[in-house]
């Protein structure tokens, strides 16, 4: 089944605020929402996998209750960021903090990047093997992405750390992207 482009507005009322967003993408197994207020550019959603979907799905008033809970969490967990943004980028900016932590991990992989680059140098003028080059870029590759998991742990790992009582409604990227604002 195709999802359906659709662009509902929904309003609700969390503690007092009234809430708004938008169903950005809605059919029987996915829903996606977009908080337009009070605040902007966040979105979540849920999927049913396949092997629940004869059990579960977002018709009617399950889809409604969805919506609601995921702007509800949404909303609280973007609060909860707020509340806490001036001491988190405080944290993150300190020595040996999460920034810096990041910052030598992507120097690395400019140098990995460089180093790729004049290994194919090196095999298009016949300096290096085949064999010596796909050896050596799979070692370089391999470092490249154990430097992007590292990284993707630093960032879970500062989250757990400083946001223990988010509810999982904000995205990694999402919450890096804001608090970099």
């Amino acid at each position: 089944m195709s999802s359906q482009p659709i662009a509902t507005t929904v309003v609700i009322t969390v503690n007092g605020t009234p809430v708004h967003g938008v169903i950005t993408h809605y059919n029987p197994y996915d829903i996606t929402i977009e908080i337009t207020r009070p605040f902007t550019g966040f979105t979540t959603g849920c999927h049913i996998p396949c092997f629940a979907r004869n059990h579960r799905n977002y018709r009617g008033e399950s889809g409604r209750e969805k919506v609601i809970e995921l702007l509800t969490g949404l909303y609280l967990d973007l609060v909860t960021v707020s509340s806490k943004k001036g001491h988190l980028l405080s944290e993150m900016k300190k020595n040996g903090g999460l920034l810096d932590t990041i910052s030598k991990m992507q120097e690395e992989q400019t140098t990995l990047r460089q180093q790729k680059a004049s290994l194919k140098k090196y095999f298009k003028h016949k300096v290096i093997s085949q064999k010596s080059y796909q050896s050596q870029v799979k070692t370089l590759k391999d470092r490249d992405f154990a430097l992007h998991m590292a990284m993707d742990t630093a960032k879970t790992d500062f989250i757990e750390k400083h946001l223990s009582r988010l509810c999982g409604f904000v995205g990694m990227k999402q919450l890096f992207d804001f608090l970099a604002k």
